[in-house]
């Protein structure tokens, strides 16, 4: 008994609430788009609504003399107040958590059903309105679970949208990495190119002649066999690449005065 007595009481301070805010809002001129927006979310959770004031002061706390102390970072919503849906009963904590996971719309609530009072018109009178009537109506709640749903039956989705989705709620503050890598286009010189064939673990300086005999443009380049060649020759032939790699590591060296070695690359195959 008790307890529908409480549902009663809840709801008709939920229906005089409503109904009060209402009459303001409509005789008290037009609102702004930000509280028309505030008004139907606080509308969307279809219990009626309420008005909370705002305070820009410390609640209980003052400076000598009794002046108020002021909040930091007080917003214009701390001067004017706000609308909000009214407080939840458990059962309705648990509708607002699961149509915020899986959509759905809430329930117009009984008494924002019709503009006309339901009470008799000896109390009300023959004209009298019923301002909670033009409570704007609960939408419909997308929810998460199915947005990402939706994202995932999309090609592309899982990586561009559920990331992206996900990343933006649980770091609200943080900014995705637009920037993309810097490609460098210029074609190599010589050095750079042998120097590419070099790494921590010491390759076979072979291979590597191998590798820029293959890129080379010179005469008779195709017809020469590394593996034939001495350990001497083999030293001889990088350096004139720019390189000196003695056999085992990398080592400066300086060409020599005479031979086929001082006349270039293109000597070396003409020798040959």
């Amino acid at each position: 008994m008790g307890s529908k007595t409480a549902t009663a009481d809840r709801n008709r301070q939920r229906e005089a609430n409503t109904a009060q805010l209402m009459q303001n809002i409509m005789t008290g001129g037009e609102i702004s788009k930000k509280r028309e927006a505030e008004l139907q979310k606080a509308a969307d959770y279809g219990r009626g609504i309420q008005f909370l004031p705002g305070s820009p002061t410390v609640k209980g706390l003052t400076h000598a003399g009794g002046k108020p102390v002021f909040r930091t970072g007080a917003t214009a919503e701390d001067y004017t107040g706000r609308f909000t849906a009214s407080p939840p009963t458990i059962g309705e904590f648990f509708g607002d958590a699961g149509r915020a996971l899986f959509g759905g719309k809430a329930s117009t609530p009984s008494f924002a059903q019709s503009t006309k009072v339901n009470a008799p018109s000896s109390v009300a009178g023959p004209n009298a309105i019923n301002y909670a009537g033009f409570l704007p109506t609960p939408r419909e709640s997308r929810g998460i679970i199915p947005a990402l749903a939706e994202k995932v039956l999309v090609p592309g989705g899982i990586t561009l949208g559920i990331a992206k989705e996900l990343f933006q709620k649980f770091f609200p503050g943080q900014q995705e990495d637009d920037t993309q890598p810097i490609v460098d286009l210029r074609k190599p010189t010589i050095e750079e190119r042998v120097s590419s064939y070099v790494d921590t673990t010491q390759p076979d300086p072979r291979d590597i002649l191998k590798g820029l005999i293959q890129q080379s443009q010179a005469p008779g380049a195709s017809e020469l066999d590394v593996d034939k060649m001495s350990d001497e020759e083999v030293q001889l032939r990088l350096q004139s690449y720019g390189q000196g790699f003695a056999m085992g590591g990398l080592t400066d060296t300086i060409p020599p005065a005479r031979g086929p070695m001082s006349e270039g690359v293109a000597s070396l195959f003409k020798y040959k």
